[in-house]
């Protein structure tokens, strides 16, 4: 037996013990080898290396199936890339929006009290006494 018959057996196999069908399995990888990856190497939350990650594994996953079968399967490999893909994606879309938003809303904050100090300077200086002759 070759290595990408036992491969789709072992996969056959999760699919059969963990009573799920084959496309939330594809949806609990993609999430799994997302969180893997980030505990493992320490990486922050949205990370694109994550990302990466799940995507080679993924296309390692279908290149084995189209060994195995024979021939591209378009549909499935589509459908397969897209729930494997779909969560940790929405994830790092998630995180680097509400970053990009955080340094934003930072950078008012700070050109704000830049601002109200420049005020308050010349306002000092306005009510300071002039001592010109």
């Amino acid at each position: 037996m070759d290595f990408f018959s036992q491969y789709h057996e072992l996969k056959e196999a999760l699919v059969a013990a963990m009573g799920q069908s084959h496309a939330l399995m594809h949806v609990h990888a993609g999430l799994a080898i997302y969180v893997l990856f980030q505990l493992v190497w320490g990486t922050r939350r949205g990370s694109v290396p994550a990302l990466l990650c799940v995507f080679f594994f993924e296309a390692f996953n279908e290149v084995c199936d189209r060994l195995f079968y024979g021939s591209w399967r378009g549909g499935d490999t589509l459908r397969d890339v897209l729930l494997t893909m779909l969560w940790p994606s929405v994830l790092v879309a998630t995180s680097h929006l509400r970053r990009w938003s955080w340094n934003r809303r930072a950078r008012r904050l700070r050109e704000g009290q830049m601002l109200s100090a420049q005020v308050a300077h010349r306002a000092a200086r306005a009510a300071a006494p002039s001592f010109t002759a």
